[in-house]
């Protein structure tokens, strides 16, 4: 994100949100500097907006769609032998 933002700088760079395969634009704030670990999204929103994309980022992982490749079950004899196995 570094490279990209200190190339951008003075672009406007959108954050979006897809769920259930659509995307939509949450903010799209100008790259004022590059950007590291932390940073700040300031702008000219209002109090609910500024609450509203503080809530969508904070909220962490989104649902996604999610497509099972292997399914197993097993026994609880093997879940308690893997658990002998792993504590040493």
């Amino acid at each position: 994100m570094k490279e990209t933002s200190r190339e951008n700088i003075g672009k406007r760079m959108a954050i979006l949100l897809f769920e259930k395969g659509k995307g939509e634009v949450v903010t799209a704030p100008k790259i004022n500097s590059e950007l590291g670990n932390r940073f700040q999204i300031s702008g000219a929103m209002t109090t609910p907006e500024a609450s509203d994309t503080a809530l969508l980022l904070r909220a962490g992982s989104l649902a996604a769609p999610m497509e099972i490749i292997e399914e197993r079950t097993i026994g609880p004899s093997l879940g308690k032998e893997n658990i002998e196995k792993g504590i040493a």
